[in-house]
């Protein structure tokens, strides 16, 4: 009635999800091992060398008052502060998720369909 061996492969996947999890911080399994990373940085540096138009992040640093916000709620661990102060909105690990967007006060982040750089 039971699939033991199932079972087996089922929990030994997850033992090595939490472990890599665990072991590697936060959200530390989509950094280091998620498959679709790989396709979402080819893509976005092909996006870029194309320069085709797409949704992107853009910042008014001159209005950004550095609270951190913007890094403390981003899901990714980015530092997206940094960012904001080199007013360049790109990073390999972003997933256009918009928690920036949706934290910051001063409404600096905001979301862009744009082509190039």
């Amino acid at each position: 009635m039971y699939d033991l061996q199932g079972y087996i492969v089922f929990f030994g996947v997850l033992a090595v999800i939490i472990i890599v999890s665990l072991a590697t911080g936060k959200r530390g399994f989509c950094h280091y091992t998620c498959w679709m990373a790989p396709f979402m940085i080819f893509g976005r540096k092909l996006r870029n060398l194309l320069r085709l138009p797409s949704l992107r992040l853009k910042a008014r640093t001159d209005e950004c008052i550095s609270c951190s916000r913007c890094s403390k709620e981003c899901p990714m661990s980015i530092d997206v502060q940094t960012l904001v102060q080199r007013s360049y909105m790109e990073h390999d690990d972003c997933t256009l998720c918009g928690m920036c967007v949706d934290t910051c006060k001063q409404s600096v982040i905001s979301y862009s369909f744009r082509g190039g750089k």
